[in-house]
């Protein structure tokens, strides 16, 4: 999901979401499973940002495209 959002809406969210997904497989590699979920919750944050931001940019974007 990180990187469909990174794709589809909102870069600088979705870049932070696949940052903190990569840290979820990492501390659950490493058997730190408080870790694990602590990133997970954030990642899961950062992709409904995304999304949030995606959507309210998109109904901005084409007005002022369309004011140009």
């Amino acid at each position: 999901w990180s990187i469909i959002v990174t794709i589809i809406c909102c870069v600088p969210f979705g870049i932070a979401a696949i940052i903190f997904s990569a840290q979820v497989k990492q501390a659950y590699r490493n058997g730190n499973l408080a870790k694990a979920e602590k990133m997970s919750e954030w990642a899961q944050w950062m992709i409904i940002l995304s999304i949030v931001f995606g959507l309210v940019a998109l109904p901005l974007q084409i007005i002022f495209m369309g004011l140009s």
